[in-house]
């Protein structure tokens, strides 16, 4: 009877001692179960790299004034208190940097906007006679190129031939042109009365003047310098050797235009046409990035403002700091700032 006693106790034990490791395992098991979920839950960490101060500014809405709300979200230069003006859309055609060829006609202003050249080209080159007229600020600038020139080459002998050409006037050299060459030859040699690049008054023909004799200018010898510096004073080669397909026109040497600084420096370094730089600029708008030129001292930033198909077109500029603003006869308007 006693030994039956002791069995059924060492049974109990038994049971106790499996009874309680089931629940430890069970406890273990709940707690494992916990951890796991909780992991499962959590984000995981990702290692970003450090933003430059800079680099936030120009992201965060919050960084631009909370008086404009009307500011696009990305400020180019934060230095610049840029503010919203108001053009006429019609000033696509107007401007130094006006596109006009065979695609894009010129758009004659009604007043008297070319002046003959006699009145203010100073004394060191020539022009045919008084009939020759050009936008006085190009003449100007020509002054200027000619004087450095006469200094440097110690020659006078460069003469303004043809400067603004009326739509009459430019009728009369295509008609003899298609009359000596046919209409193929001649569409290449001048263009259509309307789509010149002489309309624009921002444009010369230069010739040679030596003992009262007329001869084409080359851009040759001595008068290379012109070539290599007209840049300086916002001309560029309008017809560049190589170029007739994107400028729908014959080379020459002698045919020169007036764009301003720092446009001359951008064509001429990029090894650009007026065509070519017309549609490279665009890509360089307000809300995007801006194009920056360094010259001679001072520091150019050059971006582009399409135009509304409204009367009136708003654009961006610097509220308290030197800038233009030119049509480029096509599609918009390029800001240039001066720094």
């Amino acid at each position: 009877m006693a030994k039956s006693f002791e069995k059924n106790k060492e049974l109990n034990y038994l049971a106790i001692i499996k009874a309680v490791v089931f629940l430890v395992a069970v406890a273990l098991a709940f707690v494992l179960l916990l951890v796991i979920v909780q992991r499962a839950s959590e984000t995981p960490t990702v290692s970003v790299p450090e933003q430059s101060e800079t680099s936030i500014e120009t992201s965060t809405e919050d960084s631009l004034p909370d008086s404009d709300t009307s500011l696009p979200p990305v400020v180019i230069n934060p230095t610049v208190n840029y503010v919203p003006i108001e053009l006429d859309t019609n000033a696509i055609h107007s401007g130094t940097t006006i596109l006009v060829n065979g695609s894009n006609e010129f758009v004659f202003p009604s007043d008297e906007f070319a002046p003959t050249m006699a009145d203010s080209k100073n004394s060191d080159y020539y022009v045919r006679d008084r009939s020759v007229c050009l936008r006085t600020e190009v003449t100007e600038k020509l002054n200027e190129l000619m004087s450095e020139y006469r200094a440097t080459k110690s020659k006078k002998n460069i003469m303004v031939y043809n400067g603004y050409l009326d739509r009459d006037a430019q009728k009369s050299y295509y008609d003899r042109a298609v009359n000596n060459y046919g209409e193929d030859k001649a569409s290449m040699m001048q263009a259509k009365p309307g789509f010149a690049d002489a309309h624009t008054g921002l444009s010369i023909d230069l010739r040679m003047y030596n003992n009262g004799e007329v001869s084409d200018f080359k851009g040759e010898d001595e008068t290379l310098w012109i070539v290599e510096n007209a840049h300086r004073y916002g001309f560029i080669v309008r017809y560049p050797d190589g170029k007739e397909m994107t400028t729908g026109l014959n080379a020459s040497a002698s045919k020169y235009r007036y764009v301003g600084l720092p446009h001359s420096v951008l064509i001429k370094n990029n090894e650009l046409t007026l065509e070519e730089y017309i549609a490279k600029v665009k890509a360089y708008t307000y809300e995007t990035s801006h194009w920056y030129c360094e010259f001679e001292g001072s520091t150019y930033e050059v971006y582009f403002a399409p135009a509304s198909r409204e009367a009136k077109t708003v654009v961006y500029v610097p509220g308290d700091m030197e800038y233009t603003i030119s049509g480029n006869n096509v599609d918009g308007f390029i800001i240039t700032i001066k720094y």
